[in-house]
């Protein structure tokens, strides 16, 4: 779709005005046969007043830094002399642009030049059946009726006109729905989220931003970012959007302002920005850890800190692979301390460069500005200057659920382009490029040596155990033997004797010996009690016979 002729190129401005205050017009046409569903009261409370209304939403995900504000005139009604029914929307905002600057009486070529933006609402009839319309860096948004009321639709015009393109997801416009710039519901005072992470980059509400040069990084470092909710809570150790070449990280917590993000909740997500529009890739969390981007750098999720203030995740970031050693996973102290290996130090053969077997955090980041830089959100524009010809908004009939993207293989992701003029990360080429046990192996887990210990415990107990029955077993064989020579063995017994003769014979002299609480005493602290009980009873009546 064109621009309406009363909003030619050259009024327009070539840079949006991201922060400070930002004066609306509300125009309200009134054609011949119909007017917007929605009162001049009822828009301007949808526009300046409730908390999820625009100023509130806008002023809420831009920590104060933009300002929404209505002008002296609130909502101008303005009477235009056609019908809307089966007419060009386009053609009623003409005129209502005309009317409009006559109402005001200031001495303008168009109210475009009294505000910052104006913010049209048509009424229903028109044809086309569009829904809203946003001038891309530019200062005019136009409405299809109750459009202008839904929360989803207005961030995503006024984004447009912030300079914010279309938001792609694997390459389908208007799919990523972790921001405003994919489809909207047509749903007053919802969603509440705010952009994804290209978006805040281009916009500059933050400035605990990263950016990494993919040629100055030669081994792996561990960051940490922070949710962009909980951004008044950051401090210097935290970032809040890492720049990787043309993607960007951002930590989507799904609450406070962002609560209603209908995608990727609670996950980092990484977005490609480029050709004017921005694509989501992939999503990370402590289940799927894992992406690569097309020219090999690795990003690991290494730990989800969802507890503390600010939440954040500790990232490991690395050519062709990554380092969630065990400092990693530690609570930040004030001087970083080695961690005990469990494993051995693997011994190095001399070579011409020093290698540290340190497993201390000196990779993470610090105050140092040789290990990073935070770089201003004003240094790097993302290149979005290219106006929208169509409609913007589709109807979202079934917000996109949480999905996992898979992450072990890019997606289709242009190559990156290598970073110039750019403050980069300075990676000590001698810092330890030994941060484990040889090959890349774990160190075992503190559960998995707890088992370990045990099973080797029972090892030592079950031999003891062992060695013991032995030794009783040889110290009675040796007693018989004694005894046996001592009193000798009876020769003239009658082997024809019955077994109640043999036993009433030997009745009166070893009946108190054979009791079997006597027996059961004597064995029941070896674990087979019983059966040597037995064994040893019948082995004394063998004796008296």
């Amino acid at each position: 779709m064109t621009l309406p002729p009363l909003l030619p190129l050259h009024k327009q401005r070539q840079l949006s005005k991201t922060s400070g205050t930002y004066q609306i017009l509300l125009l309200r046409i009134i054609a011949l046969d119909s007017e917007p569903d929605l009162s001049s009261e009822q828009l301007y409370n949808l526009t300046f007043v409730d908390d999820a209304s625009l100023r509130g939403q806008m002023e809420q995900c831009s920590f104060g830094k933009l300002q929404i504000v209505p002008t002296e005139y609130g909502v101008l009604d303005v009477r235009v002399q056609k019908n809307a029914t089966n007419t060009q929307h386009t053609l009623l905002v003409e005129e209502a642009y005309q009317v409009a600057k006559t109402l005001v009486k200031e001495d303008v070529d168009t109210i475009l030049d009294l505000v910052d933006g104006v913010m049209v609402v048509v009424p229903p009839g028109t044809l086309g059946g569009w829904t809203a319309f946003g001038s891309f860096n530019g200062k005019h948004t136009s409405y299809n009726n109750l459009w202008a009321g839904y929360l989803g639709a207005t961030m995503h015009e006024i984004g447009h006109n912030l300079g914010l393109p279309h938001a792609y997801e694997n390459g389908i416009e208007y799919e990523d729905h972790t921001g405003y710039m994919g489809t909207a519901p047509q749903q007053m005072y919802y969603p509440r989220k705010c952009y994804n992470g290209p978006n805040h980059w281009h916009l500059g509400w933050y400035s605990r931003t990263l950016e990494i040069d993919n040629d100055a990084l030669t081994s792996p470092i561990n960051v940490k970012l922070a949710a962009f909710v909980d951004y008044d809570g950051t401090t210097d150790e935290h970032y809040v959007i890492i720049k990787l070449g043309n993607y960007y990280l951002q930590y989507n917590r799904a609450t406070k302002f962002n609560v209603d993000t209908s995608e990727m909740r609670d996950m980092v997500t990484i977005v490609e920005s480029g050709d004017h529009k921005t694509n989501l890739v992939a999503g990370l969390d402590s289940q799927s850890r894992y992406w690569q981007s097309p020219i090999g750098i690795m990003i690991e999720v290494c730990r989800v800190n969802a507890f503390s203030n600010p939440n954040y995740v500790e990232l490991s970031i690395g050519p062709s692979k990554t380092d969630c050693g065990v400092a990693v996973t530690q609570e930040p102290s004030t001087f970083p301390t080695p961690s005990p290996s469990m494993l051995p130090t693997p011994s190095l053969k001399p070579s011409g460069q020093q290698i540290s077997t340190s497993i201390s955090p000196t990779l993470t980041p610090s105050a140092s500005p040789t290990r990073h830089s935070i770089i201003s959100p004003h240094h790097t524009a993302v290149d979005l200057m290219v106006p929208s010809h169509t409609p913007t908004l589709l109807k979202e009939t079934n917000p996109a659920p949480q999905k996992a993207i898979a992450n072990t293989a890019p997606s289709e992701a242009s190559t990156l382009k290598p970073v110039t003029n750019t403050t980069t990360i300075a990676v000590d080429p001698t810092a330890s490029q030994e941060q484990g046990p040889i090959n890349g192996d774990k160190p075992l887990s503190a559960i998995q040596m707890m088992l370990v210990v045990l099973l080797g415990a029972l090892f030592v107990v079950t031999i003891l155990i062992l060695g013991i029955r032995c030794k009783r077993r040889q110290g009675r064989a040796k007693e018989r033997s004694v005894t046996n020579q001592n009193k000798g063995v009876s020769e003239d017994v009658n082997p024809s004797n019955s077994d109640e003769a043999v036993f009433s014979s030997v009745k009166s002299d070893s009946l108190t010996d054979l009791s079997p609480n006597t027996s059961m005493n004597t064995f029941d602290e070896d674990s087979n009690g019983i059966f040597d009980g037995d064994e040893m009873n019948l082995s004394r009546v063998d004796e008296k016979l």
